[in-house]
């Protein structure tokens, strides 16, 4: 019985080398130049995609039917395989894509959109925004989307990390930087309107990136929406108005400013939360030094529901400031009340000056160590 199951698999691995081999032969042949188009043009979706996958798996010479194939007369081959060309090597695929861009089909303009922008941006930004400028309306439909996807692909990559890095991480979006200003309106969109389930946070990092890109054009639109928010949306609120800020608006975060210390001069309950909201925006508007003090104010005043986040914030203060003893103090606090992150500290940058600190390593090993501080602390 094992040796006819031996037998058996055997006979299916042959068969299907056989299978490659002929589908190499085929593809490699210039006889079959019909069979090509007529896979690449065919109505189902996994068909025209076999057909692409096999061609570059080719190698070189499945390269030149890219060439051959790239003037056909259906469009529906040109847009296969302008799909295709991000898996091949800028030099072969460039030209073609450059051609696809000026395409009468929009199916096929769109596909070509796709390629350059999903692929990667960076390069290919400029052959983009010269396309666009000599024919506007033919790349419009195609921009529009891809753009947005790519932005909404962006935000997902960095949506674990933005309760940790907001407003303090200036590369942050160093990936939607080349898009310049075609950024906006996808990043307005999330803010109006974001997808259920991430609503406050992917709205969060869009003003965020906004305001870190410098995207001027978006001011009037950002203004308009602040108006429109109400005391229940703080959070979105502090967060326009920060990005307004680093377009050079300054009244908003001035308002919110003055309506924050006026909170903190009233005992109760909630006035080591206000002097936390303070600080927190304070650090997002690059004023270390007060909202080093407003988090200390807040700590004092028994800021309990934000305890761990707000020894990290001083954390990370204290390390701009060159105060190690202090970083080291407030990070081991956070970590022993709780702050469940030790994947993100290994790797959260304003924490690198303190790396090559034993003391650092020993902490993210056993959070309850006894350390020695250089400064007396009541804590």
């Amino acid at each position: 019985m094992c040796y006819s199951l031996v037998a058996r698999s055997m006979t299916r691995y042959l068969a299907v080398v056989i299978l490659l081999l002929c589908c190499q032969v085929v593809g490699a042949n210039p006889d079959n130049m019909e069979s090509w188009r007529k896979r690449l043009g065919a109505p189902t979706e996994s068909t025209r995609q076999a057909a692409i996958s096999q061609l570059i798996e080719l190698g070189p010479g499945g390269w030149t039917w890219f060439q051959a194939l790239a003037d056909d007369s259906n469009p529906r081959v040109r847009a296969a395989l302008s799909n295709g060309l991000g898996l091949l090597p800028d030099r072969v695929s460039r030209p073609i894509l450059e051609k696809f861009l000026e395409d009468p089909d929009g199916a096929v303009r769109a596909a070509a959109v796709r390629c350059l922008l999903l692929d990667s941006p960076e390069p290919h930004v400029a052959v983009l925004r010269q396309a666009a400028a000599s024919n506007p309306s033919s790349l419009d439909d195609g921009l529009r989307y891809w753009t947005a996807v790519y932005v909404h692909r962006e935000l997902d990559r960095l949506l674990p990390e933005d309760h940790f890095v907001l407003g303090t991480y200036p590369k942050m979006f160093k990936r939607l930087a080349p898009l310049g200003d075609w950024v906006k309106n996808p990043l307005l969109r999330i803010i109006r309107h974001p997808p259920r389930g991430r609503r406050s946070a992917l709205a969060n990092l869009a003003c965020e990136a906004l305001g870190q890109l410098k995207v001027a054009s978006a001011r009037v639109e950002l203004y308009d929406f602040y108006s429109t928010l109400d005391r229940h949306q703080r959070q979105l609120k502090e967060s326009v108005a920060v990005a307004l800020f680093k377009l050079g608006e300054t009244e908003e975060v001035e308002s919110l400013l003055r309506h924050y210390r006026r909170r903190t001069q009233h005992w109760g309950r909630w006035r080591g939360e206000m002097f936390y909201r303070l600080g927190q925006l304070l650090h997002r508007i690059g004023a270390t030094k007060d909202a080093v003090d407003a988090l200390e104010l807040a700590h004092d005043s028994g800021a309990k529901r934000r305890h761990a986040m707000l020894h990290y914030n001083l954390a990370c203060l204290y390390t701009d400031q060159k105060k190690a003893d202090l970083a080291l103090h407030n990070l081991q606090q956070a970590l022993k009340k709780g702050l469940n992150a030790k994947n993100w500290i290994a790797r959260d940058r304003r924490l690198d000056p303190l790396r090559a600190d034993p003391r650092f390593r020993r902490m993210l090993q056993d959070p309850q160590a006894k350390l020695q501080y250089e400064f007396s602390s009541s804590d």
